[in-house]
Order: structure tokens, then C-alpha cells, then sequence
């Protein structure tokens, strides 16, 4: 498995990501973009509150390819 972080352009606080484990990059947009997708719909609504890019233009970042073996990320601010 490998651990990926994906941004999906959006900016809240700071950028909007989601770290994921996935066996490849496609499952991980695919994992993704399920979670901005639900995390996109309005308060007890059907209706999203952010365009469809909000889970559709992704960018993923691999940050392991092994995760037998220690990891630490870069430091972020």
C-alpha cells in the first residue's frame, strides 16, 4: 500500500486535502474524490455547496510507496 496526499485546489483555512492509502494513484482518486464529494453537500440537503472540480480536479501526491518502512512528512505552514 502507499500513502498519498490529495489537494483538490480548494482553499479553507489552508489548502483542502485528504491523505489517503491506496494500492495505486487511481484507487486513491477514487477514494478521494468519494470524500470531497460527500464532504461537498450542504447541511442536511442534497444539494452540493461547491462545483463539481471540488472533487474532480484532484491533484495526487505520493508521499510513500512503502508503508513497511518509517515515514515523516516535510514540515508544512
Amino acid at each position: 500500500m502507499k500513502l498519498y496526499k490529495v489537494y483538490n485546489g480548494y482553499v479553507g483555512d489552508s489548502a483542502v486535502y485528504v491523505i489517503v492509502v491506496a494500492k495505486d494513484s487511481d484507487e486513491a482518486y477514487q477514494l478521494a474524490s468519494t470524500q470531497f464529494e460527500a464532504n461537498s453537500y450542504k447541511y442536511k440537503s442534497s444539494e452540493h455547496r461547491y462545483f463539481e472540480s471540488y472533487w474532480t480536479n484532484l491533484e495526487i501526491i505520493l508521499l510513500s510507496d512503502d508503508l513497511t518502512k518509517s515515514f515523516v512528512s516535510e514540515v508544512e505552514d
